[in-house]
């Protein structure tokens, strides 16, 4: 079952549904209440200059001044900062979105979230998504499977459909000897006349309403059939797959008529066809969120892929942040950190890493998971361990760590947050609600301009347009903020 599902199982007492829809609003993450959205709802929201000079940019204020925390739910969460004892494992980031803040023509700031159903969901990440881009520009939606390889893998703010007869093959298992499953992990196998067609938002979606280029991910392989593409009925290509020996094919599309909407149709015209996903973005500047969720997944199961060509994959999209968000399903498998959990968990964050080592790095916690008792609910045995053990393998690797469990109130949170009146949990005590979804991207996003917000004081990047804002950490502050030089001028600039 996937993120934002409803399970079977229900807890009695639960709110009126008037009162949910009264907290959903509250929590409503479409970015209405930003400065740049206020002024006009009709264009991506984005950067923009100090109104007054002397005054620091927008995309550089508190996060308070976009997103507060509703009342209705603060008793629920606790705001904690990025943990990061290196003061640098996030600076790579930070200074991309530094040059997308400055308006640097062309320049995207990437981040690739690998995910569970937490993720495959695009709750989360969807929050996260639509919050950075308002602050700092649409840069399109990122990367989307091929098709839809898992019940759960529901993107928002974009156009998907595609017919029914593709064939999945995820690196969940071993159902592809080669390992060869693609950047989102699956590997959609089609045949003559299976289509699928990507597309941007419709008119009412704070974002994902414009797009300039698609980028086609594919496998190249003996025997590889025909894909033909079209935009709109107007633009039309083909591409031929087959190759004397397994390889990745990539495809890039400029739209030539970018007025919305924009819709990418891709058809298998013959033989079979392998497809790993299409990206969508804007020319920038802006942000891309990509939501690569798999359904039921460990980190382990990476290792099930080729190393090789996931190296490959990444290195190709090139993002500027990984980050890696697992453990719910662990917790079925275990209910302690085992010395083979902690050296698989090493073993893929090294695995994802090696494509991209001078991105940034972070580790967030998974959600927690509850079970009942004779003295109510409490959570289950092992998260607290698993979460202790991510957080120092976290910091080993050289990466940041989110502290989801704690932000949610630690032991027995999924239980305070199901029986909340802004009904944040599942009663299966394992899933977030939309509402639950919403608010830990939005506690994640505040993390991270926080952290932002630090990079650029201790840079001192915007001395000379104004002092840093006045506001206080909150009280569960963990962070390490150690001195450390600006990024080097090598940074890649993501050259279109």
């Amino acid at each position: 079952m996937g993120e934002g599902e409803a399970p079977t199982t229900v807890e009695m007492g639960a709110p009126s549904a008037e009162v949910v829809a009264e907290i959903e609003a509250e929590l409503d993450d479409s970015g209405a209440n930003t400065p740049s959205a206020e002024a006009d709802r009709g264009a991506p929201a984005g950067p923009s200059e100090p109104n007054v000079p002397g005054e620091r940019p927008r995309w550089a204020l508190d996060p308070d001044s976009d997103v507060a925390i509703p009342k209705s739910v603060r008793k629920y969460v606790e705001d904690r900062d990025l943990e990061d004892p290196s003061g640098k494992a996030m600076d790579a980031f930070y200074a991309r979105l530094l040059d997308v803040g400055r308006g640097k023509e062309g320049t995207l700031a990437r981040v690739a979230h690998w995910g569970d159903s937490t993720i495959a969901a695009d709750g989360i990440t969807a929050t996260i998504r639509r919050r950075l881009q308002h602050r700092f520009g649409d840069g399109g939606h990122g990367f989307h499977l091929g098709t839809r390889a898992w019940g759960s893998y529901r993107h928002q703010d974009m156009l998907h459909r595609s017919s029914d007869e593709w064939r999945h093959q995820s690196m969940l298992g071993s159902a592809r000897r080669d390992g060869r499953y693609g950047l989102g992990g699956n590997c959609s196998e089609g045949t003559t006349g299976q289509s699928t067609t990507f597309g941007s938002a419709g008119a009412d979606s704070p974002i994902g309403r414009a797009i300039d280029r698609f980028e086609i991910y594919f496998g190249r392989f003996p025997g590889g059939g025909d894909l033909t593409w079209s935009i709109g009925g107007k633009q039309k290509g083909r591409i031929a797959t087959k190759a004397r020996e397994a390889d990745d094919g990539f495809e890039v599309i400029a739209v030539e008529d970018a007025a919305p909407p924009v819709n990418l149709t891709l058809r298998v015209a013959s033989g079979t066809v392998r497809l790993y996903g299409v990206v969508m973005e804007t020319k920038g500047p802006g942000v891309v969120y990509d939501s690569l969720g798999m359904e039921g997944a460990r980190a382990a199961r990476f290792l099930n892929a080729d190393e090789d060509h996931f190296q490959a994959q990444v290195a190709r999209r090139a993002p500027d942040l990984i980050v890696m968000q697992f453990g719910g399903n662990e917790l079925v498998d275990i209910d302690r950190a085992t010395p083979e959990y902690r050296r698989t968990l090493s073993e893929a964050i090294d695995f994802v890493r090696s494509g991209r080592p001078e991105a940034a790095c972070l580790l967030v916690a998974p959600v927690d998971q509850g079970t009942r008792g004779p003295k109510g609910i409490r959570s289950k045995r092992g998260v607290e361990d698993i979460v202790g053990a991510q957080r120092e393998i976290a910091f080993e690797h050289g990466c940041a760590f989110y502290d989801t469990w704690k932000m949610m109130g630690g032991n027995g949170s999924m239980g305070r947050w199901v029986n909340s009146p802004a009904r944040l949990g599942w009663g299966d005590l394992e899933h977030l609600t939309p509402n639950g979804t919403k608010l830990v991207g939005t506690m994640i996003y505040r993390a991270l301009l926080r952290g932002f917000l630090g990079y650029l004081d201790r840079t001192r990047a915007l001395a000379a347009i104004a002092p840093p804002p006045q506001s206080a950490a909150p009280a569960s502050q963990t962070a390490t903020t150690a001195s450390a030089p600006p990024p080097s001028a090598a940074t890649p600039t993501h050259a279109d």
